[in-house]
């Protein structure tokens, strides 16, 4: 039960540290274009999870709060993750693979459509620049299975 972090924990290693961020969020039929600002606080589990707390300032909204757990499973081989927001009532379960790049990993989740009635894909990447700047984007699919981004992240470290 005792697992040890694999090559595959060290993803993360280059998140760990304080951030702050500028997210933008595009109009969609379902919500009106917004961005905020915040800052994140991302720590290490054992070297097998990455802890993300966040908060910010966003209207119509005001304060909110968020927090990420990801980590790799390597008895199932993928990554895996969950996601909470002050925003909403849904736990979100995450699972995917970091790409051929090395640098970005791709999480897929269902979750409730925006405008509130029935479910939808998402995606949400993780997209390591470098030591101090990544970003996280969101995606959601359509109907017709097309993918529409519809929020853009840029976090630069702070320590």
């Amino acid at each position: 039960m005792f697992d040890k972090p694999t090559s595959e924990h060290e993803f993360f290693n280059d998140m760990i540290g304080e951030w702050t961020f500028e997210h933008s969020c595009n109009a969609t039929a379902d919500q009106s274009a917004t961005s905020n600002t915040g800052k994140a606080i991302a720590k290490s589990y054992g070297g097998l999870w990455l802890i993300i707390d966040c908060e910010g300032l966003a209207e119509p909204m005001g304060h909110w709060c968020s927090q990420f757990t990801l980590g790799y499973d390597p008895h199932n081989k993928r990554y895996q993750g969950t996601f909470v927001g002050s925003m909403m009532s849904h736990l979100w379960l995450y699972q995917g693979q970091v790409d051929e790049s090395g640098k970005r990993l791709v999480l897929e989740v269902q979750g409730p459509k925006m405008a509130g009635e029935g479910m939808a894909n998402y995606r949400d990447i993780f997209e390591i620049i470098d030591r101090d700047y990544w970003i996280l984007r969101s995606e959601i699919q359509g109907d017709d299975g097309t993918w529409t981004e519809f929020m853009e992240g840029h976090h630069r470290r702070v320590t």
